[in-house]
């Protein structure tokens, strides 16, 4: 059961907050982070012995003790958060994102109502040396997490000071050879997406896959992930074709897949085909797929979040296939809050940074109604219930990647169907 003093915690905050999202929110916070019912049948971990920043000795002898629990409360209970996002990016839509990720920040501490938390921005201009010198700045100004970078190579720039420092980062990137090293990523993973998706396909009876994928990073990545997610299930792979990501090279690309399509069904008929593109590629590649009579009336096309674009419904071949994303509805509403308050649409990676306010509502919340002064323990950013924002459920785990509940939802001509819906909790994993 929830203890007193966590139920008043949690009660105080929800009379500031709106009740359109926060209803959503913190029943699942408040089970994710301290409901002593949840945890007294596992030990409690013991939480180590403050290291001041200032220590810089004890902290190049004692580094690893220091990860996750550098920077306390002041004296007068106020955190500093740091956010880091590239506001003079050179790129006005890169601009753009950088500012609904400030805007959603800013939303979100207003919306949760985290009393003395300091939401301080720096500018990282997008560059891995502008990310270090305002990863700098954050450290000097005493933040207790960074929130950022946005791009992998400036993540990876600011580790080593991060680490020194002992200073946990929840970063928007999707690279996952960023992560770790107390840095945690809370963008949208390729890799369990399209596993989501193939979990789900094998689940309604398809058991032989295909895939094409670009000459992309992201191309590169989803190659590997059908991979693993076909071989977890037992399913065959019949065949990853890739492609250059123009014109020319998608329709060479099928020409090359379509004998092996028409091959195989006189042997084990493919039934699912892993289309990781979006855009006007996307439906270039649909489009050439019927063309070469690999017809979405004889095997599924599948994909990832990136379909989650009103141009993925405009290509006709597309429509009936499935695709994971977070819950719409979710979205929805978190959009609906964003255009009331800023009078513009969010950007679609904007609710990264209100889930990241969130997560950190949350353990600033815990650890008050503890009495511990450091929130930011490697034990509560990866506790293994988690935290729920506008994009669902999710929970990052040790090796600094994340997990999330994503729905699967079937494209139609004028919207998105949600066929199989997000889980609103994670099972239990681990100690």
């Amino acid at each position: 059961m929830v203890s007193a003093s966590e139920t008043s915690s949690v009660y105080r905050i929800m009379t500031v907050a709106a009740k359109w999202l926060l209803a959503v929110l913190f029943c699942a916070l408040v089970a994710a982070c301290g409901t002593t019912g949840s945890r007294e049948s596992r030990p409690e971990a013991t939480p180590r012995a403050p290291t001041l920043l200032s220590e810089a000795e004890r902290a190049l002898q004692d580094y690893s003790d220091r990860i996750g629990s550098a920077v306390p409360f002041a004296e007068d209970g106020s955190m500093t958060i740091a956010l880091l996002a590239p506001i003079s990016h050179g790129q006005a839509p890169v601009r753009e994102l950088a500012q609904s990720l400030v805007d959603a920040a800013q939303l979100a501490r207003n919306e949760v109502g985290l009393q003395k938390i300091n939401l301080k921005i720096y500018d990282t201009k997008g560059l891995p040396s502008g990310a270090e010198a305002a990863a700098n700045q954050a450290i000097t100004d005493g933040a207790g997490l960074i929130l950022g970078p946005l791009f992998a190579s400036s993540t990876k720039a600011i580790k080593p000071m991060t680490q020194m420092a002992g200073l946990p980062v929840i970063s928007f990137s999707t690279d996952v050879t960023a992560a770790g090293d107390n840095v945690y990523l809370i963008g949208f993973l390729p890799q369990q997406e399209i596993k989501r998706v193939v979990d789900y396909t094998f689940s309604q009876g398809v058991q032989s896959f295909a895939a094409l994928t670009p000459l992309t990073d992201y191309g590169d990545v989803a190659a590997q992930a059908i991979q693993q997610a076909t071989a977890l299930n037992g399913a065959q792979l019949m065949t990853v074709q890739r492609y250059q990501r123009d014109f020319q090279g998608i329709e060479a690309g099928v020409k090359e897949f379509a004998p092996i399509y028409e091959a195989a069904a006189q042997t084990s008929p493919i039934k699912a085909v892993l289309l990781a593109d979006d855009g006007q590629a996307l439906q270039t590649l649909a489009a050439y797929l019927a063309y070469f009579d690999v017809s979405p009336r004889d095997a599924r096309f599948i994909g990832s979040s990136v379909w989650n674009t009103p141009t993925t419904r405009k290509e006709t071949s597309l429509r009936n296939g499935w695709f994971a994303a977070p819950d719409p509805s979710l979205v929805a509403l978190f959009e609906q809050r964003f255009v009331s308050t800023y009078a513009r649409k969010p950007h679609a990676l904007g609710g990264l940074a209100f889930d990241a306010i969130a997560s950190v509502g949350a353990m600033v919340s815990e650890a008050r109604a503890a009495g511990n002064p450091y929130p930011f323990m490697p034990e509560a950013i990866t506790h293994w219930r988690g935290f729920a924002g506008v994009n669902g459920i999710f929970r990052f785990l040790p090796d600094g990647q994340n997990e999330r509940g994503l729905a699967i939802l079937q494209v139609n001509e004028s919207n998105f169907t949600v066929i199989d819906p997000a889980p609103t909790s994670f099972e239990y994993s681990g100690s």
